[in-house]
């Protein structure tokens, strides 16, 4: 079975809690991706947190601030679930699926980090038909909406 080292993004672009939304939107941009991880500081891999193009719409429509003005400190999101680069797709699969996430942050160590593995790079790589039922599972419950406080 593969592991997280073989879907991972390796080593992705990255920003400090002290740059700007603007500066996250620019890797998003260049980088073709949703979700950019904070490291302590340009001298560390030391994952923090993470910031995702959900978290910049939503933080910076119900502020009504531009992004130049916002830090990422105050919108990046810290409780974080990550996983190693020898963990299996199998795992992989089933933290995002219990914790209804699309990505998770690769890190070794004392949370180094060496890349990102998305839900989308698992689908692209499905094996037989056992393999394909199995993810397509996955995104199901990955995909499962929160319960809001509308519904209830």
């Amino acid at each position: 079975m593969k592991t997280a080292r073989e879907f991972m993004t390796v080593r992705p672009d990255w920003c400090t809690p002290d740059d700007d939304l603007t500066r996250v939107g620019r890797i998003m941009k260049e980088d073709d991706c949703g979700i950019v991880p904070i490291v302590k500081d340009s001298a560390s891999d030391e994952l923090i947190g993470v910031v995702t193009d959900r978290d910049i719409a939503l933080y910076v429509t119900a502020q009504d601030r531009k992004p130049s003005q916002i830090r990422v400190r105050e919108c990046m999101s810290t409780n974080l679930v990550t996983a190693g680069p020898d963990y299996t797709e199998d795992i992989l699969l089933q933290q995002m699926a219990e914790h209804r996430i699309r990505r998770l942050m690769i890190v070794e160590g004392k949370n180094k980090l060496v890349g990102v593995v998305a839900q989308a790079d698992l689908a692209r790589d499905p094996g037989g038909p056992k393999d394909r039922t199995r993810i397509v599972e996955a995104i199901k419950e990955i995909s499962e909406p929160a319960i809001s406080a509308r519904s209830r």
